[in-house]
């Protein structure tokens, strides 16, 4: 049981690095959408 406990963390922990990652990319386009609208 404690194998399952240390390999749900590892993946929850991955899950959240991708999360922000995600988050990251997001608000990187929401920046150029932006800036595209401010430019026209």
């Amino acid at each position: 049981m404690g194998d399952d406990g240390s390999i749900s963390k590892k993946s929850g922990t991955q899950i959240l690095i991708c999360d922000v990652l995600k988050n990251r990319l997001n608000s990187k386009n929401q920046y150029k959408k932006a800036l595209n609208i401010s430019a026209l």
